[in-house]
């Protein structure tokens, strides 16, 4: 039997498992149907494994003609090209997706807040900040979390892992957004600043929290003035 027949043949024969679903426990990815059989072929071997297009060079093996070319520019050093800042990539895709990040063309659109995105992989992460239940959950407290780093960078608050130190004082922290916090206290850094009386704080939550003093000072301030208009006018009526 020709190789493309036997090819065709497993094929089938495969396809044929995935149909009556009682012999082999599959994907239900399997069933998605691709535009042309050759697609469809390529999108199976992704489940099953089978590499059919060996690099002669390594003896690499790769799944779609496709990827073994990707892959051949490795040995050949030809790449696509960025003529903006002259980086390279082994996909003609790859290059497309960063030129969006020079001419900021974002493609792909969320249909329920109209956020747009060059990428659809951030795309598809943007979408589970939609859904109710997010897909990250933690199994101590059963604490939801739309992206995997903030689920890992939670659970340290139950193992007490700590692994962000500070050089200057040596305090660890469980994240790296909380160590650049603090140092802020060494180097001195107050990005926050009060609206009203300009004075400057190192945290967003220390500036709301001194916000609030204002509230009352105002008022006060406000009652003050009234009081002061009022008695200033009606000393100007008994005297004039």
């Amino acid at each position: 039997m020709h190789p493309t027949e036997f090819q065709n043949f497993e094929l089938k024969k495969f396809e044929n498992i995935v149909m009556s679903n009682n012999r082999l426990d599959v994907p239900s990815a399997l069933t998605v149907v691709t535009e042309t059989a050759p697609r469809r072929k390529v999108h199976i071997r992704k489940y099953t494994g089978e590499k059919l297009y060996e690099c002669k060079e390594c003896k690499k093996k790769y799944s779609s003609k496709s990827a073994l070319t990707a892959h051949m520019r490795t040995h050949t050093g030809e790449f696509y090209e960025c003529r903006e800042c002259k980086k390279k990539f082994s996909w003609r895709s790859g290059l497309t997706v960063h030129i969006r990040t020079h001419n900021g063309e974002k493609p792909y659109k969320c249909e329920l807040c109209q956020k747009k995105f060059s990428q659809k992989s951030s795309l598809t992460l943007h979408m589970t900040t939609h859904n109710r239940e997010n897909p990250y959950e933690c199994k101590l407290c059963q604490k939801m979390f739309s992206r995997k780093t903030s689920l890992t960078i939670h659970m340290r608050t139950h193992t007490g892992e700590k692994f962000y130190e500070c050089k200057k004082c040596k305090k660890k922290f469980s994240s790296e957004s909380g160590l650049n916090l603090h140092i802020r206290i060494h180097n001195g850094e107050k990005p926050y600043e009060c609206e009203l009386c300009q004075r400057k704080f190192s945290q967003k939550p220390s500036l709301n929290q001194h916000k609030r003093t204002h509230n009352g000072k105002k008022w006060r301030k406000d009652l003050n003035f009234m009081n002061v208009k009022n008695a200033k006018g009606n000393f100007l009526g008994c005297h004039g």
